[in-house]
Order: structure tokens, then sequence, then C-alpha cells
């Protein structure tokens, strides 16, 4: 059987092109990545949304969240890799708060009322890529 030279042109190219594909997607899976280990050294369980819209002060809806428990070492975990994250923010934030006054605040607003913008966080953290790499993605509070 004779193959053309543009057929077999064509075939190698596709099976490269789906071999890069495999290796490196065109479009990143958004699951749950590991993204920063926070350290709780309070006696209080506390909430840790990551809000992405610097240098909006306010926590948007659309953050991760995670729950720092007392006196242990909990995993925040990010919509996308830590790779994917910073290539689209320079900076993100942390805010920090008690469980108890998130839980309150709730209890007299909407769920889409904003938490960020009451006084209520106990912190808030500005990160870079570089600083948390300093720190081996750990955040130890207080």
């Amino acid at each position: 059987m004779k193959v053309q030279k543009g057929s077999l042109i064509v075939i190698f190219l596709s099976i490269f092109i789906f071999i890069q594909c495999d290796h490196f997607p065109l479009v990143e899976d958004l699951g749950n990545y590991e993204f920063i280990i926070f350290r709780n050294n309070c006696d209080d369980t506390l909430v840790l949304y990551v809000n992405y819209q610097y240098p909006d002060t306010l926590m948007a809806q659309n953050g991760d969240v995670g729950i720092g428990i007392p006196h242990q070492d909990s995993k925040i975990e990010a919509y996308a890799s830590r790779k994917y994250i910073f290539k689209n923010h320079q900076i993100i934030q942390l805010f920090i708060y008690k469980l108890d006054d998130v839980t309150e605040f709730y209890k007299n607003h909407h769920p889409n009322d904003p938490l960020g913008g009451n006084h209520l966080e106990l912190k808030r953290y500005e990160l870079t890529k570089d600083w948390l790499e300093e720190h081996n993605w750990t955040i130890t509070y207080p």
C-alpha cells in the first residue's frame, strides 16, 4: 500500500500534538491542589479565606477556604496549582477569622454578604510566591 507524504506528515503531527497535550495540557485541570500549610498556634478554631482579587481588601465569594484547628497544621487547598495561581496573580491575600465570629456574622447576614470590611478579621496577609517559597509554603499564626 502506498502512503502519500502529506498523509504521513498529518499522522505524525497528530501523534506529536496528542503526546504534547497529554504531558502539557492546554487547559489546567481545575481540581483541589495543596496550596499553603497553615500552622495555628492559638486556642481558637480559625476560618481561612484566600482572596485572589488583590488589592481589593474585601473577601470575594469565589476564594478558597480552609480551617485552622487549634495547635495543629492544616492544609489549605486551592482551585489550581501554585504555578497557575502565581502566573495569574502576583499577590494573593489570606484572611484569618475566628470561627465563632464568622458563624455569628452569618446568623445576622445573607450568605452572599461580604465578610470583609467588618473588622472581624484577626489578620490579613499579603502573600507573594517568593515569600511563600522562602517560608516553605507555611504560614504560622500568630
